[in-house]
């Protein structure tokens, strides 16, 4: 229910989804779900997802733990991590062995700071060049 959380909860919901909230503290998530008219949910209806996006900073300081763990996972469907350092989270990893697609946090950390960059300049930068440029150097790491 923070910042990343937010935008993904209001850009899904805008772009006709039904979007379900999930947060670590169920108070938080109630407060988010109010206020953006959706739902908040118990972890166990996580199964039922068809796109599972990780907003949390679980994976980021420590590579081997993982905010949902893999008996939660959907049947189906796919499973995004905001966090993109390691590039290859648990969460993602675990995901992918179960057959379901998985995406990495690196194209909305490349669109973030191409759109920054816009901000700044008044020009747009190719995304996928800044994302594949972040790619190499996590990947050289």
């Amino acid at each position: 229910a923070g910042g990343a959380g937010r935008a993904v909860a209001w850009a899904l919901r805008e772009a006709g989804l039904t979007v379900w909230i999930w947060n670590r503290t169920w108070e938080r998530a109630l407060a988010l779900a109010e206020e953006f008219g959706l739902k908040a949910v118990p972890l166990e209806r996580a199964q039922e997802a068809r796109l599972l996006v990780n907003a949390t900073s679980v994976g980021l300081k420590d590579p081997g733990a993982t905010p949902l763990p893999a008996e939660f996972f959907p049947k189906e469907g796919a499973v995004v991590d905001l966090v993109y350092r390691p590039l290859w989270t648990r969460l993602l990893r675990e995901a992918r062995e179960r057959g379901l697609q998985v995406q990495t946090g690196l194209p909305m950390l490349a669109w973030q700071g191409a759109l920054a960059f816009r901000i700044w300049t008044g020009l747009l930068p190719d995304p996928r060049g800044m994302e594949e440029a972040a790619r190499q150097a996590l990947e050289g790491e």
